[in-house]
């Protein structure tokens, strides 16, 4: 390689991305969050979605052993959220006695409010490097469509603002979308 591990995570910083906090509950009943920025879309039929989490992440281990999990969207005034379940102060039932939540499919809390939600059953895990891929089938979601809120956004190391400065209507569609 000709390029440090810092060089390469700052070229993939100039992507910028949404926040999204995680979620799971394993059967033996521990609850674990967790805020990425790795989270993505993979197919429409059926719907399933993607996040990414760090092997060296203390919640890893609720994760593997789960059925279940959910995705939150943040919303720009959910600042404290992300920080929260980015954290490694505090316990688990602490981070979560500090957000508004509800129990969803299979137990599994589910961060709200939230841009969207996303209540997945595990669909596969896969190696990811110096990461687990899990990827959920979405069973059931949640969208508010009056919700005026931008998205927390992250570029660059830093929470970013959405701007309708210099917004305009794409002239396509995105590739298989």
């Amino acid at each position: 390689m000709s390029f440090t591990s810092r060089e390469f995570r700052d070229a993939l910083g100039l992507f910028p991305t949404g926040i999204a906090v995680v979620t799971t509950i394993d059967p033996a009943g521990r609850m674990a969050g967790v805020t990425v920025n790795s989270f993505s879309s993979v197919s429409l039929e059926p719907p399933l979605v993607l996040v990414s989490l760090a092997r060296t992440s203390r919640s890893l281990d609720v994760f593997e052993a789960a059925k279940h999990f959910a995705v939150g969207l943040l919303g720009f005034d959910q600042r404290q959220a992300s920080t929260i379940f980015a954290s490694t102060a505090g316990t688990s039932a602490e981070r979560f006695a500090q957000v508004r939540h509800r129990f969803g499919i299979g137990g599994c809390p589910v961060i709200e409010p939230a841009l969207a939600s996303f209540e997945c059953e595990v669909w596969a895990r896969h190696d990811g490097g110096d990461h687990v891929i899990l990827i959920g089938k979405v069973v059931a979601m949640h969208r508010d469509a009056q919700a005026t809120i931008d998205p927390l956004l992250y570029f660059r190391g830093q929470y970013r603002e959405l701007s309708e400065q210099r917004a305009e209507i794409a002239p396509f569609r995105l590739e298989g979308w």
